[in-house]
């Protein structure tokens, strides 16, 4: 058990490090989804938690295997079928909260998806790269470097 909790906490470490703008994102696209919670039963909610903990528990994997590189993209294949399922939802929607949310998470989440996939493209194309920003590299580079 602690063994689980000292990769949850270098994984949340490595969330945190990375870009603002990344991490904004992130932070975003964890809140839509989880707003699934407000939700159930609905069968909408449940395919968005379904496809929130696969591709979260996908990500957590290849983070440990990988590190934060670009391959973690791949984790938003699971969002495919969970969007499909979405669009076809989308001749019974109104004015609600619930319609609004749907929508606003069908066009984050598609966003995210071609965002991955376009990281998982260049991951395979020679980008392996951690996506992280390391606060102990821009402080030296900072002060070897006043101009940056």
């Amino acid at each position: 058990m602690m063994m689980l909790l000292d990769e949850i906490q270098e994984f949340l470490q490595g969330l945190f490090n990375m870009k603002k703008p990344m991490l904004v994102w992130t932070i975003w696209i964890v809140a839509i989804n989880l707003l699934s919670l407000v939700f159930l039963p609905r069968p909408e909610a449940i395919a968005v938690l379904t496809g929130f903990i696969l591709s979260s528990a996908t990500m957590f994997w290849l983070a440990e295997i990988k590190g934060f590189v670009r391959l973690l993209g791949a984790a938003y294949l699971w969002w495919i079928p969970v969007l499909i399922f979405l669009a076809t939802r989308f001749s019974n929607l109104d004015l609600s909260l619930f319609s609004i949310w749907i929508v606003l998470l069908f066009v984050s989440n598609m966003i995210a998806l071609v965002f991955d996939m376009v990281d998982v493209y260049k991951y395979f194309h020679g980008q392996d790269d951690e996506m992280i920003v390391h606060p102990l590299v821009d402080i030296e580079l900072t002060e070897n470097h006043p101009e940056v």
